[in-house]
């Protein structure tokens, strides 16, 4: 039980980082369409979680995997389909270019 709360953490945790990254993305890029800035921040979430792994293999009491990456990534890109969904339902104008 103890795994699957820490991993659900993770992949709650890095979706949040994931949504960050998307929103800053297309702030600082306002032409991007979404799929750009989420293919971009899916790109930065994992060299984040990448790191995280790999800084995890140095340390005494915690071990890297590459599953956990794989986790993060996912968690990332569910919660970037379900805010795609959602303005895609509610929100078109927010998907569309800003140029």
């Amino acid at each position: 039980m103890h795994g699957v709360i820490r991993k659900s953490g993770h992949f709650l945790g890095y979706g949040a980082i994931g949504l960050a990254w998307l929103r800053a993305w297309r702030i600082t890029w306002p032409g991007l369409s979404f799929i750009q800035g989420a293919l971009l921040a899916l790109f930065g979430t994992a060299l984040m979680a990448s790191a995280d792994e790999w800084h995890q293999c140095y340390l005494p009491n915690r071990t890297g995997s590459p599953l956990d990456v794989l986790i993060d990534c996912c968690g990332t890109l569910t919660l970037q389909i379900l805010i795609g969904l959602f303005f895609a339902l509610f929100r078109p104008r927010l998907l569309a270019r800003a140029v």
